[in-house]
C-alpha cells in the first residue's frame, strides 16, 4: 500500500489529459488531408488496374480482328482493321503491310485477292496489275512514313522497304528498287539486322542483269506462216498400210515360193510292232 501510494505523482491525470487532447487536435487538423490522400491513392490505383485490363482487352481483340483479316485475306478488311486500331502497339503497321502484300501479290497470280484464276471475271488486265502495284508501293511508303524512327517498329519498317523494293520492280524502275534496296541494307546493319541487309544485298546481286523491252515487237516483226502445212491425207496413210512389203512397221514376209507337200497316207489299224 505504501509503494502504490509513493507511484502516486501529483498532476498526472492532468498530463494525461493533455496528451489525449494534443492527438485529437493533430487529427483534426490532419486527419481530413490525410484521408484524402489515401482515398486518392486507392483511387488511383483501382484507375490503372482497370485500365490495364481494358488495354489487354482491347489489344487481345484488334489481334483477333487482325488474323480473321489475314485469314480472309481481303485488303480492305486488312486495312479497316489498321484504321480502326491505329494506336494499338503494331497491329496497324502488320495489317496494312498484309494489305500491301496482297495487291503485290497480284502482279503474279493475275487475278484479284483471294480470286479463282479460272474465272473471267476474277482476271485482271495490265492496267489493274499496274494499278495495284502502285497501291501496293504507297501503302508500304505509308508504314514507313508512320513508323518515322520508333526503333521498336523498325523490323516492320524493313520489311516495308523491302516490299517497296518488290513493287519498283514489278513497275520497272530498276534504279528506284536499287536505291531503296541500299538504304534497306545500311539501315538493317545499324539496327542489328544482319539478316535482312544480306537479303537486300543479294537482291541487289540479282537486278544487276535485269533487263527491260520498253516497247514489245508486233505484228510486222514476228513473221507468222499462215500457210497449213502439207501432209498426207488419211487415204494415202491406209493405202499405204495396206501395202506389203513396205517398211512402215519393218519389212514384210516373203511369199512362200515352191513349197511342195508331201501326201502320205495315215494309219488307221493297230501300230505294226515289226514282227
Amino acid at each position: 500500500m505504501d509503494d502504490r501510494q509513493g507511484q502516486i505523482t501529483e498532476g498526472a491525470g492532468l498530463q494525461e489529459s493533455r496528451l489525449n487532447t494534443d492527438f485529437i487536435d493533430w487529427l483534426q487538423r490532419w486527419g481530413t488531408p490525410i484521408l484524402l490522400i489515401v482515398c486518392v491513392i486507392a483511387i488511383a490505383y483501382s484507375g490503372r488496374t482497370w485500365w490495364q485490363r481494358s488495354q489487354t482487352a482491347k489489344f487481345d481483340e484488334a489481334h483477333v480482328q487482325l488474323n480473321a483479316a489475314m485469314i480472309a485475306g481481303s485488303p480492305d478488311g486488312l486495312l479497316r482493321v489498321a484504321r480502326e486500331h491505329r494506336s494499338t502497339g503494331a497491329v496497324a503497321a502488320m495489317a496494312t503491310l498484309a494489305a500491301a502484300d496482297a495487291f503485290l501479290k497480284t502482279s503474279v497470280t493475275g487475278v484479284v485477292p483471294g480470286g479463282d484464276p479460272t474465272s473471267e471475271n476474277d482476271r485482271l488486265n495490265d492496267d489493274e496489275i499496274r494499278a495495284n502495284l502502285e497501291r501496293a508501293r504507297d501503302l508500304y511508303q505509308e508504314v514507313i512514313a508512320a513508323i518515322g524512327s520508333d526503333k521498336r517498329k523498325v523490323l516492320h519498317a524493313l520489311q516495308a522497304r523491302m516490299g517497296v523494293a518488290a513493287a519498283l520492280i514489278g513497275l520497272r524502275d530498276i534504279e528506284g528498287a536499287n536505291r531503296t534496296l541500299t538504304e534497306t541494307a545500311r539501315i538493317a546493319r545499324e539496327a542489328g539486322f544482319p539478316g535482312f541487309a544480306d537479303s537486300a544485298e543479294a537482291r541487289m546481286e540479282l537486278l544487276r542483269d535485269i533487263r527491260f523491252n520498253d516497247v514489245l515487237p508486233d505484228e510486222n516483226d514476228v513473221q507468222i506462216s499462215a500457210r497449213p502445212v502439207e501432209g498426207p491425207s488419211m487415204s494415202d496413210i491406209e493405202a499405204l498400210l495396206q501395202q506389203r512389203g513396205t517398211d512402215v512397221f519393218g519389212p514384210a514376209e516373203p511369199e512362200p515360193q515352191g513349197v511342195i507337200i508331201e501326201e502320205f497316207d495315215i494309219p488307221t489299224g493297230p501300230l505294226d510292232d515289226g514282227r
